[in-house]
């Protein structure tokens, strides 16, 4: 029996994965995306329950990384079912450890916190006591001065976040200074700022107030520098992207059998450029390779799904005749092989619904 590249017989094989809190994480979120609820309340507390630390940056699979949130997300999950009690209790967590501060879901579970105020009693309001202190309209003028900075680091901290997440940058981003450091720096200074604001505010001191602004703004310009350093990097890694060819196999495969011209080599090409995001790239190899027999052509046609789908979702959804030509292939290679499972851990969870509907 001949054997095939190991990347390709995990196509067809699961993979066997010992469950940890990553594992329950990583359920936690494919429930999430499909709005189940309950299922988001047992994984991300299998995952809590293991780790609960957030903040780590978790793997789900191929080039998608989130970061460790399951507290966050036992929340937003209760928010759903009703349960502002528990709700309450999971947001207030995340919030407590603070890694959810610097992250976009913070908005949310500020919504979420807001969603739920109604559910519970409200302690007695105190009774205001007469007091010297700065005149209020400047306290009013600096805490809003201080918000407005803190808001536009924010937004520029969001727009990093999303930099350091694409799949060109995301590899590099923690090596370079430039990114993960200054990144973090930046992090750190709007960390403070925030701080000295809510601290201001609730002293009412305009010396702290003062400092948060300075201080959101320092942030958000270490967050322009950031973007802008992983602009031109991405863009660097982009054109040497284009300028490199997908490589091609070093392994040397036999013919098939039946003597057709077409070798394993555009299969296992075809595969490699999959897995690195060259789409239109791993069509034109798979094409040539669809005439194999037996399971190598049932791969080949099942990997030429994979790659129209994503083609398909990257373009918004809105070529018909390309995800008709995926939902062609899906059915193809289930001719081929009824039993055919792919694999999980190589194929995105919305590949693998569209899979299963097809």
């Amino acid at each position: 029996m001949r054997r095939l590249p190991l990347v390709l017989l995990l196509l067809l094989t699961a993979a066997e994965v010992r469950a940890d809190y990553k594992d329950s994480y990583r359920k936690g979120i494919e429930a999430l995306d499909r709005k189940r609820w309950d299922d988001v309340v047992r994984y991300m507390r299998e995952a809590a329950a293991d780790n609960p630390t957030e903040g780590e940056r978790i793997k789900l699979y191929g080039l998608r990384f989130e970061t460790y949130l399951p507290h966050f997300y036992l929340g937003a999950a209760y928010v759903n079912l009703g349960n502002c009690d528990s709700a309450v209790k999971s947001f207030e967590t995340s919030r407590s450890q603070g890694a959810i501060r610097n992250h976009p879901k913070w908005p949310e579970l500020l919504d979420g916190l807001k969603s739920c105020e109604g559910s519970a009693p409200k302690p007695p309001s105190p009774t205001p006591t007469p007091r010297s202190g700065p005149d209020p309209a400047a306290v009013a003028q600096a805490v809003q001065a201080a918000d407005g900075a803190v808001s536009a680091a924010d937004e520029a901290g969001r727009g990093v976040t999303s930099l350091a997440a694409d799949a060109l940058l995301s590899p590099i981003w923690s090596r370079e200074p430039t990114l993960g450091r200054a990144e973090s720096e930046a992090r750190d200074s709007l960390a403070s700022a925030r701080a000295k604001a809510e601290a201001g505010r609730r002293t009412s001191d305009l010396a702290l107030l003062s400092e948060a602004r300075d201080l959101a703004g320092r942030a958000r310009d270490r967050f322009d520098g950031v973007r802008q350093a992983a602009e031109r990097r991405r863009e660097a890694l982009r054109r040497e992207q284009a300028a490199t060819p997908v490589p091609a196999p070093t392994t040397t495969l036999p013919k098939p059998a039946d003597g057709a011209p077409t070798t394993p080599v555009d299969l296992v090409a075809g595969a490699q450029a999959y897995f690195g995001g060259h789409y239109e790239e791993s069509i034109r190899l798979l094409d040539r390779a669809i005439g194999l027999k037996g399971r190598v052509g049932t791969q080949a046609t099942l990997l030429r799904a994979a790659a129209r789908y994503a083609l398909f979702r990257a373009g918004g959804e809105r070529d018909a005749a390309l995800r008709r030509q995926a939902t062609d292939d899906v059915a193809a290679s289930r001719r081929s092989d009824p039993s055919l499972a792919p694999d999980s851990l190589a194929f995105s969870p919305q590949f693998l619904d569209f899979f299963r509907s097809n």
